[in-house]
């Protein structure tokens, strides 16, 4: 089974990957930016589902679905978007789009759409052991194949039911402000091209989730808890990562202490003191 994102904010790409894979994790979904890219890439009966966005760089969204209408009546059809006017949904209303969602959307909403309109999995493929020794396979990986192993709790509370979190801004803030990957995650969500705007850049997790809002700020922390659903170090990797994640609050809570000695702000100075590890949490969480 394949589906294709068409999305130009790779954010949201990621978390729509991510609900695909939560329902049906053997699927194959393919990510692109542009409607030139995606129309390259699609033949009749070579994907059971298309998601596209409205405003892209190249052109319209909607000029994908309409070339997909052009040959293909059946394959289902969401449109997530921005726009939440009435012309934009009666726009699309002829080309018999399966769901039309509004950003920040609900993922419930989404999962439960997305569960309802794709087949179910085939049966999954044995997975082949990677026999490539570890430097070799880190130096292959590329940006978006890294990651940081997410706090225990955080992550458990987050795959409960797609968010069960607060949207809450400083409850998410208390949540999360001792998890290394979440803060840089939503950091450089909100410094990317789709939320930067004429804004200075965040700094820290406060600022980060004021730019990106309480519920587009759980739905990228979902996307970060999905990804990592079926991750489970093992005991001596784990006792070295908690040993670093320790390291990385005691410094944050001392930096604090210290900045506000010093009359300055804390914020940016405890971000900084929380990432102070990540490479290292990196190298572990990818072994």
């Amino acid at each position: 089974m394949r589906v294709m994102i068409l999305d130009d904010d790779p954010w949201i790409s990621d978390l729509l990957k991510q609900l695909v894979l939560s329902i049906r994790p053997v699927a194959q979904v393919d990510c692109f930016i542009d409607v030139a890219s995606a129309l390259e890439a699609w033949q009749p009966s070579t994907y059971q589902l298309v998601m596209a966005d409205w405003n892209l760089p190249d052109a319209p969204g909607v000029k994908l679905l309409q070339k997909i209408r052009e040959k293909d009546q059946s394959t289902p059809l969401i449109m997530i978007t921005g726009r939440a006017d009435r012309d934009s949904v009666l726009a699309v209303k002829s080309l018999r789009i399966s769901a039309f969602f509004t950003k920040p959307f609900q993922v419930s909403r989404v999962v439960q759409c997305l569960d309802a309109l794709l087949p179910l999995d085939e049966p999954s493929r044995a997975i082949a052991v990677n026999t490539e020794d570890l430097i070799s396979y880190l130096s292959g990986l590329s940006a978006g194949e890294l990651d940081l192993p997410l706090l225990a709790s955080v992550k458990d509370k987050l795959q409960l039911g797609y968010g069960g979190a607060s949207m809450d801004l400083r409850e998410l803030a208390n949540d999360w402000q001792y998890d290394p990957a979440l803060c840089a995650h939503l950091i450089a969500a909100a410094n990317g091209a789709a939320y930067l705007g004429l804004g200075q850049p965040c700094t820290n997790l406060n600022g980060a989730l004021t730019r990106l809002g309480g519920l587009t700020s759980v739905n990228l922390a979902i996307s970060q808890a999905l990804r990592q659903t079926n991750t489970q170090p093992d005991g001596m990797l784990m006792t070295f990562i908690q040993a670093h994640l320790d390291d990385a609050e005691r410094l944050a809570e001392r930096v604090v202490l210290l900045a506000q000695q010093c009359g300055l702000d804390p914020a940016p100075l405890q971000g900084a003191a929380l990432l102070h590890r990540l490479g290292e949490l990196c190298v572990l969480y990818q072994t």
